[in-house]
């Protein structure tokens, strides 16, 4: 059970030391609040507070599986960025790797698991524990080759589920109810066949409940107009129900007029593979932080904005914290299959136990981050938290609303009574097309969300760190 409130306890050394520096830090570029924030981290954790040279590389667009890295065997990194400029140029450079070397990335296919295996690598070289997290699920198709002609050259025919029905499999005679009225239906009812309507005249729901009552075992609705249809039923009806264009109704219609013609439908989910990769950097205290990013992607879309982008970002602060100590445990989570319906966020999370998520403190997953103005959802607190650190970093960021019939990776944790912060632009209207591609991209925005969740890990969500105005 969680309350409301951000639960992230910091090191009693880091709060002192912030505090301390408050006075300068808030009146200084970034980079001198990069360092007094790592100088922060040193005091607490031990960390060596002699100046090094970053030491991040920033990934090759053309090798993606040769970018050079910090290992564990590094030397800890006492300077980190909060510089929005340098994070979004290495961030960008990330993204190219995604939406181009590693492109497609489409949900359950091999090209996913390509995808996946570099994550686990990159995050390996980083010096994380990186594992895949694989995972099967049940997944209905609402569009294919639903239609089967038995005894018929044409073997097969493309339908859309209509939203609502039961998936399954029927196979009878396909009987004519013209516009599915009550009239239309044959006298002596459809006893187990499937009813074939026009549309038109009575809602779809209509239609089909008048076939299931007369006995059909399913139905067939085609549209007035060549095109394909798509159709939702009010609620949630025990009946198979498929729609198809009205070229493929005149196809149908001629069939029947022609003589018997019997079909099946097969209307049924298919079991597919996908995968998470989990890297951990084990803390101090038992809280957890998780920052999650989804890297699959629609068929024939780069996912250049939607969601090479959020992995990016994620790849980007992981890069540059990697050595640090931090007073909680941070996992790192991309996940997979989050177009096909958020299987992947939901996978990981149900393969929490009771006690690790009870310790979950809260979750900021990036999703679509890479064009527009900076946008902000989630938990009140948190967001009132990170535009308050988005004003002393002069970030210009805003509380965003997701799209309507829109979701993402938090939802799940969100729905479990978890604190989240979600993080995407504003500009969404090339996402899911080919046109989701590298000049998209603002590099601007990539910065902008990478250096305020990485001021918002080092204690911005927890409401204390060297960035808050003084009482």
């Amino acid at each position: 059970m969680h309350s409301n409130q951000i639960r992230i306890r910091l090191n009693y050394g880091l709060i002192i030391a912030t505090n301390q520096l408050d006075l300068l830090t808030r009146k200084a570029t970034p980079l001198i609040l990069a360092i007094a924030v790592a100088l922060a981290v040193a005091c607490a954790s031990g960390v060596s507070t002699e100046p090094l040279a970053p030491t991040a590389v920033v990934p090759s667009a053309t090798t993606p599986t040769q970018v050079s890295a910090r290992t564990a065997a590094s030397p800890p990194v006492s300077v980190i960025s909060i510089d929005a400029e340098s994070l979004g140029a290495r961030a960008f450079k990330y993204t190219e790797s995604l939406a181009i070397d590693l492109a497609p990335r489409m949900s359950a296919t091999d090209h996913e698991l390509r995808s996946a295996e570099f994550l686990r690598d990159r995050m390996a070289e980083l010096g994380y524990e990186s594992e895949l997290q694989n995972f099967e699920f049940d997944y209905l198709n609402q569009e294919g080759d639903f239609i089967h002609l038995i005894g018929l050259a044409e073997s097969s025919m493309n339908a859309r589920m209509i939203r609502g029905s039961s998936p399954g499999t029927e196979e009878g005679l396909l009987v004519n109810i013209g516009l599915g009225r009550i009239q239309d239906i044959p006298a002596d009812g459809l006893n187990g066949a499937i009813a074939f309507a026009l549309r038109g005249e009575i809602p779809f729901e209509t239609k089909a409940q008048n076939a299931a009552s007369a006995g059909a075992a399913a139905i067939i609705v085609a549209n007035s107009y060549p095109d394909p249809i798509s159709a939702a039923f009010s609620r949630e009806f025990e009946f198979l129900a498929v729609s198809v264009s009205g070229l493929d109704g005149d196809k149908l219609r001629q069939r029947i007029d022609g003589g018997q013609a019997t079909v099946r439908l097969d209307v049924t989910p298919e079991v597919l593979p996908s995968r998470n990769i989990v890297a951990t950097n084990r803390g101090v205290s038992g809280d957890i932080v998780i920052l999650g990013a989804h890297f699959d992607t629609v068929p024939g879309s780069p996912g250049a904005v939607d969601n090479a982008s959020g992995v990016a970002i994620v790849l980007t602060i992981a890069e540059e914290i990697a050595g640090l100590n931090l007073p909680y445990e941070l996992r790192f989570v991309f996940f997979g299959s989050e177009e096909l319906g958020l299987f992947g966020s939901q996978h990981y999370l149900n393969s929490l136990t009771p006690e690790e998520a009870s310790r979950v403190s809260l979750m900021i997953n990036l999703d679509a981050v890479g064009a527009g103005q900076l946008e902000l959802h989630g938990d009140s607190e948190l967001v009132a938290a990170a535009q308050d650190i988005a004003d002393d970093l002069d970030i210009s960021v805003r509380r965003g609303v997701i799209p309507a019939n829109s979701s993402s990776d938090h939802a799940p944790f969100e729905a479990a009574g978890i604190p989240v912060l979600m993080l995407f632009g504003s500009d969404f209207s090339q996402i899911h097309t080919p046109l989701d591609a590298m000049d998209t991209v603002e590099p601007d925005t990539l910065g902008a969300a990478s250096a305020l969740v990485v001021a918002g890990l080092f204690g911005g969500f927890g409401g204390v760190t060297s960035m808050d105005k003084p009482n």
